[in-house]
Formats: C-alpha cells, structure tokens, sequence
C-alpha cells in the first residue's frame, strides 16, 4: 500500500488495484458480503486484514464451515414464522412492494 495507510483503502480499491482477474474479483467480492455482510468498498483493507487476523487467517475466516442449518436454510424461515405466527402477519411467496418504517415498527407489503 506504500504511503497509503491500509485504513483509508477500501478492499473494492485494493482488489481493482491488485486483481487483474475479473473471475477471481467476482469469487472475493462473494466471500466478503457472505462472510461480513457488506460490500468490499464499504470495508477498508486495515479492517479486512484485522477481521481475518482475529479469525485465525483468511482460510479460517472465508473457507471453514460456518453454519450448518439443520434441514436446510428454506427451515429457517419456516420455523422463524412459526415463532412470530401469533405476533405478526407473515405472508410467504410473496413479493416485497413497499416497505414503510414508522415509530412502532416496520410495515412490508
């Protein structure tokens, strides 16, 4: 990174930067909004090389098996709805309209 403090870099800098592969700029971009939740140009390139550090390595961090859902991730919603059948209106198969947030919660339709 030269100069540059590695915290002012966003990783999507680094990989245009570095990666001349678009397949394997693809493959990372992948494993960071799996694993972290988040866009690589919304991370910097300090934060992603502490995350990884504190998870035992990128190997660790990326490639371990992380979360086994037993009967599949589909269960998960089903079973989410099960536990707020009686507190919410829950409609699956269904497309997502409008979302409005207010002070008591949050409508989708």
């Amino acid at each position: 990174a030269g100069d540059q403090n590695l915290d002012d870099i966003t990783f999507r800098s680094w990989l245009d930067k570095n990666c001349w592969l678009s397949s394997v700029k693809d493959h990372l971009t992948g494993l960071v909004r799996c694993t972290l939740g988040t866009e690589p140009g919304q991370i910097s390139l300090l934060y992603l090389l502490l995350v990884a550090a504190t998870s035992g390595g990128f190997t660790k961090l990326f490639l371990d098996k992380k979360l086994y859902v037993h009967g599949g991730t589909a269960n998960l919603i089903h079973r989410l709805k099960e536990t707020l059948e009686e507190k919410v209106d829950i409609m699956l198969n269904s497309q997502v309209k409008i979302i409005q947030q207010e002070k008591n919660g949050v409508n989708v339709f």
